[in-house]
């Protein structure tokens, strides 16, 4: 995203903004109300299916708890901080969703 540096209009800041797509699925299938949507929808197979393949997307992404952004053509990884909290955040998602003590 560009913008007009407010201190002088005639120059632009940059702002980047990158997307870590898998996270973002996951969770979204993980919120509240997706899985009975799916139900409903009789998709529960599907929508279980699409969960491991995103929180698999999610942990394949890292390295020794560690995810790394790809540069382009570049061999040069970089590792944002912004993103291995999501890859986190997804699999903490994942994780309480899948811990039943009650179903043992």
């Amino acid at each position: 995203m560009r913008r007009p540096r407010p201190d002088d209009p005639a120059r632009h800041e940059v702002l980047n903004v990158r997307h870590f797509t898998a996270t973002w699925i996951a969770r979204a299938l993980l919120s509240r109300g997706a899985l009975e949507v799916a139900r409903q929808d009789g998709l529960e197979e599907t929508w279980r299916e699409l969960v491991d393949g995103a929180v698999a997307a999610v942990r394949s992404g890292q390295r020794d708890g560690i995810w790394s952004w790809g540069r382009g053509g570049s061999t040069e990884l970089r590792h944002p901080m912004w993103m291995t909290y999501q890859g986190l955040s997804a699999l903490r998602a994942h994780a309480l969703w899948t811990y039943r003590p009650d179903e043992r």
